[in-house]
């Protein structure tokens, strides 16, 4: 439990309570110039203000000014590192100030991409998905179930990563990080996601070419065709047209208009 360490216990359960709470508008003040400082200072604000209480006003000064410098990373996998912060401001405070930095500085990254290959790039995608099938067939449960299953794992992980990272201390990180286990894990679930995702594509994807050619006194059905060749090869050739489109760096905005208008089109005209 947070506040049954052995020691000169200072934070509680309510100051992790707090935190968690907080740490679910740490996108709200996102900022091109240091990202995502102001909602980390901002979730963990109780943890300063419960250990500095009785610091004075420069010593305060200087522990919110350390977190007002650059963060990025994943708000989903965050919690470890504001863990990790919380136990090391405990244990030393503004003493260790540029370990403190450092720590934050070299687990952003590495999370960063571990939370945006499993949840950005691989549950995301499933849990949308899968809502949509349901949309597609009229039940509206879809959306509900879809923001469901994505925020049970959300919350729960960034719960459970404040609490694992304030009791693990810094060199569990730090260890996992030079071991390698977290690029494995980002690698794997990369892989998972693009199994899944093209596994989707049949079903959330539909082209198909109406069109009968008449030879002679032989109609060919140009779509059968394409289907011996390769089953829903059109809705694949249009996700990796998609993809290379995307890759090139355009807006995925001005990508989203183009399919629109073109389903309508299409969808006029029958192929759709």
């Amino acid at each position: 439990m947070m506040d049954e360490k052995k020691g000169q216990e200072k934070l509680t359960k309510n100051d992790f309570r707090k935190v968690f709470w907080r740490m679910q508008t740490m996108q709200f003040s996102w900022n091109y110039e240091r990202m995502q400082n102001l909602g980390y200072l901002y979730t963990i604000k109780p943890i300063l203000k419960r250990l500095y209480s009785n610091k004075s006003k420069e010593e305060r000064s200087i522990a919110m000014k350390r977190h007002l410098e650059f963060f990025n990373t994943n708000p989903i996998v965050s919690g470890p590192i504001i863990g990790v912060t919380a136990a090391m401001e405990e244990q030393g405070g503004n003493t260790l100030g540029q370990a403190i930095s450092s720590i934050k500085v070299g687990l952003m990254g590495p999370l960063a991409g571990v939370g945006d290959s499993i949840f950005w790039l691989t549950w995301r995608p499933i849990c949308m998905s899968i809502g949509a099938a349901f949309a597609a067939q009229g039940n509206p449960i879809g959306i509900i179930l879809a923001l469901l299953m994505f925020n049970i794992v959300s919350i729960s992980m960034k719960y459970y990563g404040i609490k694992y990272g304030y009791e693990k201390g810094a060199s569990f990180f730090q260890e996992a990080k030079d071991s390698g286990i977290i690029q494995r894990y980002t690698t794997m679930a990369t892989i998972l996601g693009l199994v899944l995702v093209g596994g989707l594509i049949p079903q959330m994807v539909a082209i198909k070419i109406p069109f009968v050619a008449t030879i002679g006194q032989v109609k060919v059905e140009i779509q059968k065709i394409l289907d011996s060749i390769m089953p829903y090869l059109l809705p694949l050739l249009f996700t990796l047209l998609c993809y290379r489109y995307l890759k090139k760096g355009k807006s995925s905005v001005i990508l989203l208009l183009l399919i629109i208008v073109l389903s309508i089109v299409l969808k006029g005209i029958g192929i759709l």
